[in-house]
């Protein structure tokens, strides 16, 4: 990916999902909110949507946990499938 604002917002995004699963809580909390808080930026542009979508397929579970739930909304049956996926995990 190149780097373009939206490459950047998705490291971002990806970084932060992540850190959702440190043992430390104050780092897992923050992680979440900073996934989510990155999310309704990207979640507003075809581009942003697009990478969330591919990270679904991240080798990181805790990415594609993050990824799918958030692109519910536009990638239901993929969405549904991963989290699944995860659930047998």
């Amino acid at each position: 990916m190149s780097d373009t604002p939206t490459a950047r917002l998705l490291a971002q995004y990806r970084d932060a999902a992540e850190r959702t699963g440190d043992p430390d809580p104050a780092v897992a909390d923050t992680g979440a909110h900073d996934a989510h808080e990155l999310y309704k930026q990207l979640r507003d542009t075809a581009e942003g949507r697009v990478g969330i979508s591919a990270l679904m397929l991240d080798p990181h579970p805790r990415v594609r946990r993050w990824a799918a739930t958030h692109a519910l909304s536009w990638k239901r049956e993929m969405a549904r499938a991963v989290l699944a996926e995860l659930r047998k995990a």
